[in-house]
Formats: C-alpha cells, structure tokens, sequence
C-alpha cells in the first residue's frame, strides 16, 4: 500500500512550500501507483520536460515526462514496445535474443530534429539492460513528434543498437 508513503511525501512538500503545480504533479503519479516529484523542470522547443524523482523505487529513481501545449504528459519512460510499431522485425528479433533486457530510466535527450511544417521531433535515448548491475545490451532511441503549436502528435521508435 503506498498511501502512507504518498501522505508522508505529500505532507514534506507542503511543509516545504512546493507550488500547488507540483502538489497536483506529484498526485498524478500517485494515481499511477508512484510516489514520486518533479526535480526538475525546462523547456526545449516549446515543449515543457520535467524530470521525475521517485525516491521509494528500488532501481530506475528517475523518469521524464514531455508536457505539450495541451497539457498532455508524455511519460518518455514508458516501455514503447506496446506501441504500433512493435510489429517491427529488428525488435521481434531483439526481443527474442534478449527476453530479459528492459529499459532503464531515465532516457536521455540526444538531439533535436525540425519537422515538416515547423514541428519538432524531440530524439531521447534509453539504455536496455537485463538487471541494475548489468552491462547495456543495446541503446533505444525513440522520437517523440509535435506539431506547429507543440502538441504531441506520437512517438516513434527510431532504432534499437
């Protein structure tokens, strides 16, 4: 049960004056099963990036979170295997050579990239890796797509080394 332990991490804030956006962000994650704030907030072509800190996790204690213009949140961590394009045979094939491998936030922006009708693709990297203490088995790299106005309009797996 995280109740006691989202009320204690809740009271802390309160007691040390977070703003009421990140009250309302560290309840989000609550409703996700996370105790868990965000440490860290900037924004990079328009699109806000919030840094995540679940400090309660036993491995992965950082997340990211892409936030459009929308307000829409974009967990960058999420597993992107469930997505569309998890039909493709490079990841089939990686799947298969390594069942066990995961991914191990917090992803890493590694580039910008200027979409077709002044979007913007947002590239992050994510090591995949089978335990904490493991060596990588490959590097994930997925684009994260937003239109003219910085509205997320998908995310697409770009490559799996």
């Amino acid at each position: 049960d995280l109740g006691p332990v989202v009320d204690c991490l809740r009271a802390t804030m309160e007691a040390t004056g977070a703003s009421p956006e990140a009250l309302a962000a560290s309840a989000r994650m609550a409703e996700d099963g996370e105790a868990g704030y965000i440490a860290r907030w900037q924004t990079i072509e328009g699109i806000d990036v919030a840094t995540t800190e679940f400090p309660f996790r036993a491995n992965t204690n950082q997340g990211t979170w892409l936030i459009d213009a929308s307000r829409r949140i974009c967990d960058v961590d999420a597993d992107p295997f469930a997505a569309a394009d998890s039909d493709r045979q490079d990841i089939a094939d990686f799947r298969a050579a390594h069942p066990d491998a995961m991914l191990f936030a917090p992803a890493r922006l590694e580039r910008t990239q200027p979409l077709d009708g002044g979007g913007v693709r947002l590239v992050f990297a994510t090591p995949m890796r089978s335990c904490h203490a493991c060596a990588d088995v490959a590097t994930l790299r997925v684009g994260y797509d937003f239109d003219d106005a910085r509205r997320f309009t998908g995310r697409r797996v770009l490559d799996l080394h």
